[in-house]
């Protein structure tokens, strides 16, 4: 008898197979994962964006001014206008992958 059930269905069409399944299946027009995909890295995208607008400072020696203290704080930006900073600085210096960039970009357009 079960030789000739098997034979009339072929795998994963028995009636017992689709009703053990069936209480399983997304309803017709309903998604299993409501948010979506998760984005490729998001933790880290967060975290980077918390940096972003952090303003760098330094500490530089004042040798032609006298003060009590002769270190002075300087700001030299947040990290996003150091990055892009340092993007023209290694362009300017001849990297041909800031080059590059900086073309597809459309920042280096001669005409």
């Amino acid at each position: 008898m079960k030789e000739r059930i098997a034979k009339n269905n072929e795998r994963g069409t028995h009636p017992n197979s689709l009703k053990a399944i069936e209480k399983h299946q997304f309803k017709k027009g309903e998604s299993g994962n409501i948010g979506g995909r998760p984005k490729k890295h998001e933790k880290l995208t967060k975290s980077l964006a918390v940096l972003r607008d952090k303003v760098i400072t330094e500490y530089r020696t004042q040798l032609d001014i006298m003060l009590e203290d002769d270190n002075v704080e300087v700001k030299l930006g947040t990290n996003k206008e150091l990055v892009l900073k340092k993007i023209w600085e290694l362009a300017r210096n001849g990297d041909k992958q800031m080059i590059h960039l900086l073309v597809e970009l459309g920042l280096l357009n001669w005409w």
